[in-house]
């Protein structure tokens, strides 16, 4: 009986994760005012009412999708400060992740961009997307910090860095949600962290 209570459990989540994925496609192309929730559910090959099943309605998804990507990144950040080694190695690592992670992530960057900016986008969710960005830059400030403590990297006041250097994560991000041809994406994301990392280095 457990096992079959953990295996229904298992479904149940993964086919949240199918409506969330297929909300996401939706969402960054429609945006959430055009969007219904018919159009997720037809997208996540599931009946409408299985998709209200799982969510209320189509803010209560879009909401979802906007803390998933904030602690996302979040999460990427905290990683990069946790791990052994030089500040350099561990920035190397953060960009190339988030870099890596860019094509799969396209769809998010467009949903939080549209949080930002949309009127249609109720206040409480883009009350969601207006705090996360300083708690991350703040975050990131504290290994350019310890960066610039031993050397490592430029002088500088280290939140305008953080801010600097996120800002050019997100351009080769919206490069990605662009959909350009596959050979220009390919180019995309073969950059080097250290192409970035150049610009932060001390020399």
């Amino acid at each position: 009986m457990p096992r079959q209570s953990s295996e229904n459990q298992r479904i149940r989540d993964d086919r949240r994760q199918q409506i969330l994925r297929a909300a996401s496609h939706v969402f960054a192309r429609k945006g959430l005012a055009a969007t219904t929730i018919a159009d997720i559910a037809q997208a996540a090959g599931v009946s409408h009412g299985l998709a209200y099943h799982y969510f209320a309605s189509k803010e209560e998804i879009f909401a979802q999708l906007i803390r998933r990507a904030m602690e996302g990144t979040e999460h990427l950040l905290l990683a990069a400060r946790a791990r052994e080694g030089t500040v350099t190695t561990r920035l190397r690592w953060l960009i190339e992740v988030m870099i890596e992670g860019a094509s799969d992530s396209a769809d998010d960057l467009l949903i939080v961009q549209q949080a930002a900016i949309s009127e249609a986008v109720p206040p409480e969710i883009r009350e969601l997307v207006l705090q996360r960005p300083p708690v991350m830059v703040h975050s990131l400030s504290q290994l350019i910090r310890e960066g610039q403590s031993n050397g490592e990297l430029i002088s500088g006041d280290p939140e305008v860095l953080a801010l600097l250097l996120l800002s050019c994560i997100e351009g080769i991000f919206s490069s990605m949600s662009l959909r350009f041809q596959p050979q220009t994406i390919q180019s995309i994301q073969s950059i080097e962290a250290d192409t970035l990392l150049q610009l932060f280095m001390s020399r």
